[in-house]
């Protein structure tokens, strides 16, 4: 299984056109769109399903998605401690998914998933710009 964290702390945009564009994506967690973890219809059911049937999945998650959950209960960040810019400082998602979707599976289905994680922020900030963005910056500019 993969699991891939996006940028997106408050909008899921980036998440949501990447997982469009790859169509590969089983599931994309964004902060604009309610879900839930537990129960019947929620990621882990849905993940383990997905596995068990296809043989894998990919799970693509906004960083912001936490504020998407239904159930408070289920938040990971349970300290509301603040940035410099007066935000929430929010837990990292996907290291916490990372951990919690295979401890789920394997105690509640007896089911091994493996995961890989990829969290590509820097990867797709460091580039140095192509033609076209270089046009793009001189016409805006």
């Amino acid at each position: 299984m993969g699991l891939i964290k996006l940028m997106g702390r408050d909008s899921g945009f980036i998440a949501m056109k990447a997982s469009l564009a790859h169509q590969g994506v089983d599931f994309c967690l964004v902060p604009e769109n309610p879900y839930e973890l537990n129960g019947p219809n929620g990621l882990y059911a849905q993940v383990y399903q997905k596995v068990k049937t296809q043989g894998y999945a990919v799970v693509v998650v906004a960083e912001g998605a936490e504020t998407g959950l239904i159930n408070p209960a289920e938040r990971f960040t349970k300290d509301a401690d603040k940035d410099g810019s007066g935000n929430t400082k929010l837990e990292d998602i996907g290291l916490v998914l990372k951990d919690k979707i295979v401890k789920v599976i394997k105690e509640k289905y007896d089911f091994t998933v493996n995961l890989k994680y990829l969290d590509p922020t820097y990867l797709i900030r460091s580039p140095p710009a192509n033609a076209a963005d270089t046009v793009m910056c001189a016409k805006l500019a």
